[in-house]
C-alpha cells in the first residue's frame, strides 16, 4: 500500500553468508529473529570472535546514526532470519522523538563501551576463555527495555506485512430498532487473521496501531472495506440499506483532507451517504475542539451521519451535544450492564436517552445482553440496541443472515 511508510523488512540468510564485512558502508542495523550471527574483528591478522548474537539480540546498530564504516564483521552460523532497520527509518523515528529512541541509544552507548573494552582485553584473553563461547550481557533494566522493544518492533513488522498481504478482515455486529426488533445497520469491527495464530481481536493491535501511526492507513482500509461491504448488503437488501457504522482513530481525524478522502470512497462504491455512519469517541474531540469542528462539519457537507461514542465515559461535556453536529449519541455499555440493577445507571440511561431526542439525535445503547436490557431501553424511548442480545460481531456472509432473519 501507497500509504505505508516501511520501517522494517525481514531478510533470510543461509548458513555461512557474510551479512557485512568490517570495513564495509554501514547503512542498517539488524535484529536477530531467528538463528544465530558471529560477530567478529580482524586483530593483527588473526579473526577474533566478539560475541555470537541469538534470537532477539540486535546488532550493527552504529550504521543507524554515523556514516562510519563497519568495525566488525558478522556472519550467519546457521540459517537465520533477520529483522533489517534502516537508518532512515531510525532518523524519521528521532525526529518524531519516538520512545524506542531511547531503548536505541542506551543499546549504542552500552554496545560501544562494550566493544572498545573487549578490543582492548581480547587479544590477551581470548586464548584462555575463547569469545565465541560469551554471549551479550546487560544489566536487568537494559534487558527489560530490549524485550518490550523487540516486541514492538517484530510487532509492527508483522503488521506491516499483514496490511501488505491482506490479512485484516471486518466482522459486523448488528444495530437493532429495539421497537421494531429489526437489524438496520452494523458496526464494522477489525479482526486480523494471522497465518498462524488465528483470529487475533482488536485489543492485540489496534492500540499499538495508534502509537506507530499504522492506524492512518489501517483506518482508511477500515473505511474501504466497510463501504464495499455495504454496497453488497444494500444490493441484497434495497429496501433496507443498512447502514455501516465505522470507527474514526484520532490520527485519522487529526489528517487534513479526511471528508475529502471518505467522500471519494463512498463514490467508488456508489454508497448512500447517509447509509455511512462515522464514530467518534467523545476524548477525541477535548484535545482540540476547533479542528474538531471543523473537521465535523467537513464532514457533514458530505453527507455521511455522525455518532459521538462511549458517551459518559471521558469528560462528558454536554457542550459537544449541542456545538457539534452528531446524529446519534451512543451510551457505553458500563450503564447498560447496570440498568436492572443499578437505579442510577437506568436513571443516566433514561436522561440520555430523553435528553439526545430533544437535540434531535438517535440513540443507540452498547453490550444489551438481554431481551430484559433491551425491553427496559425500549421503555426508556431508546432507539437501538447493539450487542450479543441479537449477535456477537460475524463476517458479512453471516450478516447477510441475519438481515434475512431480522428484517
Amino acid at each position: 500500500m501507497d500509504e505505508i511508510k516501511q520501517s522494517y523488512h525481514k531478510k533470510n540468510f543461509l548458513a555461512g553468508d557474510i551479512i557485512f564485512e568490517e570495513g564495509a558502508p554501514a547503512d542498517c542495523a539488524y535484529i536477530v529473529e531467528t538463528g544465530q550471527v558471529e560477530i567478529s574483528v580482524l586483530l593483527n591478522g588473526q579473526s577474533i570472535v566478539l560475541g555470537i548474537a541469538a534470537s532477539g539480540d540486535l546488532f550493527g546498530e552504529l550504521g543507524l546514526i554515523n556514516d562510519d564504516l563497519r568495525s566488525a564483521s558478522a556472519q550467519a552460523l546457521d540459517d537465520a532470519q533477520l529483522i533489517l532497520i534502516d537508518r532512515n527509518m531510525f532518523k524519521r523515528k528521532l525526529d518524531e522523538a519516538d520512545p524506542i529512541v531511547t531503548f536505541f541509544l542506551r543499546a549504542l552507548l552500552d554496545r560501544f563501551q562494550e566493544v572498545r573494552s573487549n578490543l582492548v582485553t581480547l587479544k590477551k584473553e581470548h586464548e584462555k576463555q575463547p569469545a565465541a563461547q560469551q554471549r551479550f550481557n546487560h544489566n536487568a533494566n537494559y534487558e527489560a527495555d530490549k524485550t518490550r522493544t523487540i516486541h514492538d518492533i517484530k510487532l509492527e513488522t508483522n503488521l506491516l506485512t499483514a496490511l501488505k498481504e491482506e490479512e485484516f478482515v471486518l466482522y459486523y455486529q448488528p444495530i437493532t430498532h429495539l421497537k421494531k426488533h429489526a437489524i438496520q445497520g452494523f458496526e464494522a469491527l477489525i479482526r486480523w487473521q494471522h497465518p498462524t495464530r488465528g483470529l487475533i481481536p482488536p485489543s492485540e493491535f489496534v492500540s499499538f496501531s495508534e502509537k506507530t501511526g499504522l492506524i492512518v492507513p489501517l483506518g482508511n482500509w477500515i473505511i474501504k472495506e466497510a463501504c464495499r461491504a455495504q454496497k453488497i448488503l444494500r444490493n441484497h437488501f434495497p429496501d433496507i440499506s443498512p447502514f455501516i457504522s465505522i470507527n474514526i482513530s484520532a490520527l485519522q481525524f487529526e489528517k487534513p483532507g479526511l471528508a475529502s478522502t471518505i467522500a471519494k470512497i463512498i463514490h467508488k462504491y456508489e454508497n448512500n451517504p447517509e447509509d455511512i455512519k462515522l464514530e467518534i469517541t467523545e476524548t477525541l474531540l477535548m484535545s482540540n475542539p476547533e479542528h474538531a469542528s471543523t473537521t465535523l462539519h467537513n464532514l457533514k457537507k458530505i453527507g455521511v451521519k455522525l455518532a459521538i461514542d462511549d458517551f459518559g465515559t471521558g469528560y462528558s461535556s454536554f457542550n459537544y451535544l449541542y456545538r457539534f453536529p452528531f446524529d446519534s449519541l451512543k451510551i457505553d455499555k458500563s450503564f447498560i450492564d447496570e440498568i436492572l440493577c443499578n437505579t442510577k445507571s437506568a436513571e443516566i440511561v433514561r436522561t440520555l436517552a430523553h435528553l439526545a431526542h430533544n437535540l434531535g439525535m438517535t440513540t443507540i445503547a452498547e453490550g444489551v445482553e438481554s431481551p430484559q436490557q433491551a425491553a427496559r431501553l425500549l421503555e426508556y424511548t431508546c432507539d437501538f440496541g447493539q450487542g450479543n442480545w441479537i449477535s456477537h460481531p460475524v463476517a458479512l456472509t453471516d450478516a447477510t443472515a441475519l438481515l434475512a432473519k431480522f428484517k
